[in-house]
């Protein structure tokens, strides 16, 4: 699943109906003290992404880094 159009029709959800997808979470037995956060899907967002909420969130944060760059490498000398 591609993360661009999820987040983007989060944001558009949660600030224009007031609803957000992350409604679910549990304890990581694993780490201790530690809660792992999950999207669940709802009628205005069916489609949400597999990974709990902060691999989701980083995986964005990585391609939206990695556009800024490649933007950047490709127009850096034009002003």
């Amino acid at each position: 699943m591609s993360f661009l159009p999820f987040f983007d029709d989060d944001r558009r959800i949660s600030n224009h109906i007031g609803d957000s997808p992350i409604k679910g979470g549990y304890s990581d037995s694993l780490i201790p003290g530690r809660m792992r956060h999950l999207f669940i899907p709802s009628p205005d967002l069916p489609r949400i992404p597999e990974p709990d909420v902060v691999k989701a969130c980083s995986a964005y944060l990585k391609k939206c880094i990695d556009l800024v760059y490649r933007l950047y490498t490709k127009f850096r000398n034009e002003r």
